[in-house]
């Protein structure tokens, strides 16, 4: 689980700053790169995107989240571009069954 990750990345051990702290870093974090990315992630199955949203986490609980974009905007572009071309390959099969099915 992600929590758990970034609680490891942190070094943090008391379950009382999950809820408190931890989880609204997560969900913003989710929602920025979201956003930046223009599509909906699954970061338990994308490891790429798991990883920057940990070291979102990282920045963000260490008060340095103005930081962020600007240090990790390499891996966010690649990470827009991956999201493009799967967007684009599975327009691409969207139009080709079409097409198949008006022949």
């Amino acid at each position: 689980m992600i929590l758990e990750e970034l609680k490891a990345r942190l070094r943090i051990t008391e379950d009382e700053e999950d809820l408190d702290l931890l989880l609204p870093i997560l969900k913003k974090g989710i929602a920025k790169i979201n956003n930046i990315v223009g599509a909906d992630i699954n970061y338990e199955e994308d490891e790429e995107a798991r990883e920057i949203l940990l070291e979102y986490g990282r920045y963000s609980y260490n008060n340095a989240g103005e930081y962020f974009e600007e240090n990790f905007s390499s891996d966010l572009i690649r990470l827009q571009i991956k999201y493009l071309r799967l967007q684009n390959d599975t327009n691409e099969q969207s139009i080709k069954k079409e097409f198949e099915q008006i022949l």
